[in-house]
Parts: C-alpha cells; structure tokens; sequence
C-alpha cells in the first residue's frame, strides 16, 4: 500500500521534513529542520533515512512493473527524487551538520576517542 502524501517526520513537535510525491514517479524531500535546516542525528535518522526508504520501496515496485510489462513505455520504471530546503523561504538549502549536537550524540561518534 502507498503511503498517503505529504509525509511530514518530526520529532517531539518539530517538523523536520516533509515527503511530497506530485508525480507517480517523482518525490519531493523537503528539508524543514529550523531556520537553516541544519543535519543532525534527528535529522538524518528520524527524517532523512525513512523518506529514502520509502522512496525506494515505492521506486522498486513502480520498476518491477514496468520490467514485466512487454507493452511499457519508454522511461517506464523511472523515477526521480529531489531534495530541497524550505520552500516557503528564499534561503539556503542546508547550513550543514549541527556538529555539537552530532558530537554529543551516543552513537553517531564520528570520531572516537
């Protein structure tokens, strides 16, 4: 079953993305995480992670269609996805990692001591 859109992922109240899918083969990331958009351990495991993961598990049955299709027309099984910043401001699209929340986050430890 497909997932009903816009998908909004957020966390204890705040909103840090939201999946839009305007085409059957075209989504739409849509980065709202604050003011710039910043990546953190939230960000990329509550947001970013399941939005692909749904992506692709739609993607692949959309392909597997068309590949048993002998009449399928051209292109059939594509798909695209587009990441973008917030689009109700004329911003930037992310302002990067929150490195100190990333730091001090059990388990993303990118560097260990």
């Amino acid at each position: 079953m497909a997932a009903a859109y816009p998908l909004t992922f957020s966390v204890k109240d705040t909103e840090l993305a939201v999946l839009h899918h305007p085409e059957s083969t075209l989504w739409i990331l849509e980065f709202k995480n604050g003011d710039d958009s910043r990546l953190n351990g939230d960000m990329c495991s509550k947001a970013i992670t399941p939005a692909l993961d749904i992506v692709e598990k739609e993607w692949r049955a959309g392909w597997r269609v068309a590949q048993k299709n002998k009449n399928a027309a051209k292109g059939a099984g594509s798909g695209a996805l587009i990441i973008v910043g917030r689009l109700d401001q004329q911003k930037f699209f992310s302002n990067g990692f929150d490195f100190q929340q990333v730091m001090s986050t059990p388990g993303l430890g990118f560097i260990t001591s």
